[in-house]
């Protein structure tokens, strides 16, 4: 059987789950919590203790998953929740979207709910001034392509912030591009490999291109994302400074992060090298953006 990833960010201590929970230990999926019982916080704790990110429920429940994620979301808007968890949830939020986007893609239905549950997490990050600080985790490198999309979201949707870009269908589109941008690699890629497939930007919107409901502005972000420079990406060699601001945005955050993972160097560090390396490959204005913003606490 094929199970639906979840984040353990997305479960919420105390209230019943509606849907049976399983953890993966080798190649077997395990019952960890059974559908209406409350989910246990000590329980979740230690599997966080022991580096598990991530559970597992089976396919026939995704529906009452989804809803009972539209419910969690609806409670990062709730003050009385610290927002340390409320910036958990919702990077396990866009966590868990990123995982399923492959899938999700494939229909309007599909689409719409991730569109939807990225919009809520856009909606925390705009509202609240230190949600960025509580949703991204800026002493740890991205280990997988679905923590590399989280932290390119997070981060563009900041920086494109700090710039003074706030019209929420901008910010939703670069958000959307952000999950999606490397659709066109495989889901096992390493975001530290440094033999960067050149034809992962026009597989990716190869993918996209034939669904309607895909906005053409996110398909040509996807497609300039390795622009950079006077010419030096792909795969158009194009001049990074003639394409728009939220273009920009998205590709400095892709290197950036990119290279944090292939340099193992935390985010909170890397910033002072990357700023010398980068030179001539980026505005040197965003550049400076970009510090501020892995600054903010």
């Amino acid at each position: 059987m094929d199970y639906f990833p979840i984040r353990i960010g997305t479960l919420r201590s105390g209230e019943p789950t509606q849907f049976d929970v399983f953890v993966q230990v080798a190649d077997h999926h395990i019952h960890y919590f059974k559908a209406a019982d409350a989910v246990d916080a000590n329980r979740i704790l230690s599997l966080k203790t022991k580096g598990v990110k991530k559970l597992f429920i089976q396919p026939q429940d995704e529906d009452t998953y989804l809803k009972y994620l539209d419910a969690g979301l609806e409670r990062l808007k709730d003050k009385s929740i610290t927002l340390t968890e409320r910036g958990a949830a919702a990077r396990d939020t866009v966590l868990t979207s990123a995982e399923n986007a492959a899938k999700n893609v494939q229909t309007a239905k599909g689409y719409a709910i991730t569109e939807s549950h990225v919009q809520k997490v856009v909606g925390f990050l705009t509202s609240e001034s230190n949600g960025f600080a509580s949703m991204f985790k800026s002493s740890e490198c991205a280990s997988d392509v679905f923590e590399h999309a989280t932290n390119v979201v997070t981060l563009s949707l900041k920086l494109a912030i700090q710039c003074g870009i706030t019209a929420p269908q901008d910010l939703l589109k670069l958000a959307m591009a952000g999950l999606l941008h490397d659709l066109g690699k495989t889901q096992n890629a390493d975001p530290a490999d440094e033999t960067i497939d050149p034809q992962h930007p026009m597989n990716a919107v190869a993918k996209l291109q034939d669904k309607p409901y895909v906005n053409a502005g996110i398909l040509s972000l996807i497609m300039d994302h390795e622009e950079f420079g006077e010419g030096g990406g792909y795969p158009g060699k194009k001049r990074l400074s003639t394409l728009p601001k939220l273009q920009q945005i998205l590709n400095l955050c892709n290197d950036f992060d990119r290279t944090c993972s292939q340099k193992q160097i935390a985010p909170a560090d890397a910033m002072k090298l990357y700023y010398v390396d980068k030179i001539g490959a980026f505005d040197l204005q965003l550049l400076g953006k970009l510090a501020e913003v892995l600054k903010l606490k």
